[in-house]
């Protein structure tokens, strides 16, 4: 009977182990997720980008995360900077459309950033009226994303056609990103 009784000890403390563990778990995980993983750095600047160019947040947050994991200063081998990655000519030519004399060329300010990438995001949601080609493109390039859709590699309205985007970068790159939006949208919604 000895044996009995402390087999169902051990049985009760390896539960009441694993329910703490899942307690833990339980409130751990989100904040882990909130505040280390999927943070919303700069988001006085988002929430205003997003309102001024019809920009959902978590679509801007999404971008950050997946160009530059919030580093202002990264640089890519192409030379995009900043935040949203974003070129000089690309900057340039949302600079000229916006006319905004608060705005500079410092890719590397967090609000000159955030403000001309979300820009150009809208341009490209306004030209495809599709988030994940405007995501194709904002890697990939209009030009790109314009003959893949003339010549029918992908469709505005076949979600499924962007397993066929021939640049595998570019591919895996919308799939991340529209995976981070809808993390950030769950958690954040």
């Amino acid at each position: 009977m000895k044996g009995f009784e402390k087999f169902k000890v051990c049985v009760y403390r390896l539960v009441l182990f694993a329910l703490c563990v899942l307690v833990t778990a339980y409130f751990l995980v989100p904040y882990v997720f909130k505040n280390v993983l999927y943070v919303r750095q700069f988001e006085e600047f988002v929430t205003d980008a997003s309102k001024r160019y019809d920009v959902d947040e978590s679509l801007i947050f999404a971008v950050i995360k997946s160009e530059s994991n919030f580093n202002v200063h990264a640089v890519s081998s192409m030379n995009a900077k900043g935040l949203m990655q974003l070129l000089d000519s690309t900057a340039g030519e949302m600079l000229y459309q916006l006319s905004d004399d608060s705005l500079s060329e410092d890719l590397f300010d967090p609000r000159n950033n955030i403000f001309i990438g979300t820009k150009y995001l809208s341009v490209l949601i306004k030209r495809y009226n599709s988030v994940p080609l405007a995501i194709a493109a904002y890697n990939g390039g209009i030009g790109n994303v314009d003959k893949w859709i003339a010549d029918g590699t992908v469709s505005k309205e076949d979600a499924d056609s962007l397993d066929n985007i021939p640049f595998a970068e570019t591919r895996m790159y919308v799939k991340k990103v529209l995976r981070t939006y809808n993390i950030y949208e769950m958690l954040y919604k």
